[in-house]
């Protein structure tokens, strides 16, 4: 199903244009725009379809979709570099997916970024991937460049966009999901910066008068913010 539904980008690479976008983004996204996020994912079924299921073409097909991690928003992609000027362009550049790949703005969605992490992960270890490999590198330093500005110190935020006005505090599913991403990147890469963040999370989560404030928050977001979805 997903080789069937590939759209291709000309002279770039395949990907599954989104049916819909959030009602406060749509006008920046468009019509048919991809998602790092359900791409990450798309690349990983394939991937297991190849390994695990010998599904014949799907490899080649999760290679193809690639290509968009590689590429800038500015390019059509789905890559935005992070960091320092010193720190941008080429393969040393801090990289990040976005899950709203928006070329004046910057949304910056955790989970989306891990998603699609993921994904690349997971070509890596199936093909060999040199290029995935280094890809997986950039977006773990661009991870752990960004990571402290998604804690608010009693809660995690959903993006970095700022173009909202104030925070957009996490919604209780999203704040598991949150620490339960570092945990899993922790086991994956080794990296303590994660496992500190997630047990930090995991702590916020387990207090009520973090879980109230939090609450109180996206209430305070959704009443500035008109039309956006508290994720």
């Amino acid at each position: 199903m997903l080789m069937r539904t590939a759209e291709e980008v000309p002279g770039s690479y395949i990907g599954w244009p989104m049916p819909t976008a959030p009602r406060a983004l749509a006008e920046k996204l468009g019509s048919g725009w991809f998602s790092g996020a359900a791409h990450g994912e798309c690349v990983s079924l394939l991937v297991r379809a190849g390994t695990l299921f010998r599904v014949e073409g799907t490899l080649e097909c999760a290679s193809r979709a690639m290509g968009g991690f590689h590429l800038t928003v500015e390019d059509g992609g789905m890559l935005r570099e992070v960091g320092t000027p010193g720190q941008e362009g080429g393969l040393e550049s801090l990289a990040f997916i976005e899950e709203y790949p928006m070329l004046d703005r910057a949304s910056l969605v955790l989970s989306g970024h891990v998603h699609a992490m993921w994904g690349i992960y997971d070509h890596w270890k199936a093909t060999g991937d040199h290029a995935s490999e280094v890809l997986f590198d950039r977006c773990l330093r661009g991870l752990r460049f960004l990571l402290d500005r998604y804690d608010l110190g009693y809660w995690t935020r959903c993006d970095l966009d700022a173009s909202w006005r104030g925070v957009r505090p996490a919604n209780p599913a999203r704040q598991r999901l949150h620490a339960a991403q570092m945990m899993t990147l922790h086991r994956m890469t080794g990296d303590e910066q994660l496992l500190d963040a997630a047990r930090r999370w995991e702590s916020y989560a387990a207090r009520w008068s973090c879980r109230a404030r939090a609450r109180l928050n996206r209430v305070r977001f959704a009443l500035r913010n008109r039309g956006a979805e508290v994720i």
